[in-house]
C-alpha cells in the first residue's frame, strides 16, 4: 500500500471533506475539464529512512491543493483536509496493514494564484489553497 492510497482512503471517507468536494479527490494532476470544488494531493520526496528494519520508516512531503470557484470555499476545503488528517495515528484503511503516521506542519495554508493577478470578476480561474505538510510513517 502506498501513502497516496492511504491519503485517498482517509480523505474520501471523511464526511467533512466529502460534503464539500464529493468524490472529486485525486492524486497528482486532475483533468483540465474537471469539476470544482476538488482536492488534488501531490506527494514529493518520499524517502525510506531505515533500510534494515523489520518495519521500515518513511518520510514524505505532501501538498493538498484545495480548489474552488471562490477563495472562501477553497479555505473551507483546506480546513476540512486539516481536520481530517490532524491527529491521525495508527490508521488502517479496511484490508490494509496498520500505518503508524505522524504529521508535521499540518496547519500551514497558503493561497496559490492560478494567474498572476486575475481580474476581480474572473470566475473562470479556480481559486486554490494549498495545505503542505510532512509525514513520517511506518507500514507494519
Amino acid at each position: 500500500m502506498s501513502l497516496a492510497q492511504i491519503l485517498y482512503a482517509r480523505l474520501s471517507t471523511t464526511a467533512g471533506v466529502t460534503s464539500l468536494v464529493s468524490t472529486r479527490i485525486s492524486p497528482d494532476l486532475r483533468r483540465a475539464d474537471g469539476e470544482l470544488p476538488a482536492i488534488v494531493f501531490e506527494i514529493d520526496r518520499e524517502e525510506r529512512l531505515q533500510l534494515l528494519a523489520a518495519a521500515p520508516r518513511y518520510s514524505a512531503s505532501v501538498r493538498c491543493l484545495c480548489m474552488a470557484d471562490q477563495l472562501s470555499d477553497a479555505y473551507a476545503i483546506a480546513d476540512s483536509v486539516i481536520a481530517s488528517l490532524n491527529g491521525l495515528t495508527n490508521y488502517s484503511p479496511s484490508g490494509f496493514p496498520l500505518m503508524v503516521i505522524q504529521f508535521a506542519g499540518l496547519t500551514a495554508k497558503s493561497e496559490i494564484g492560478i494567474a498572476p493577478e486575475p481580474p476581480p470578476n474572473d470566475t473562470d480561474a479556480p481559486r486554490v489553497v494549498a495545505v503542505e505538510f510532512f509525514v513520517l510513517f511506518t507500514l507494519t
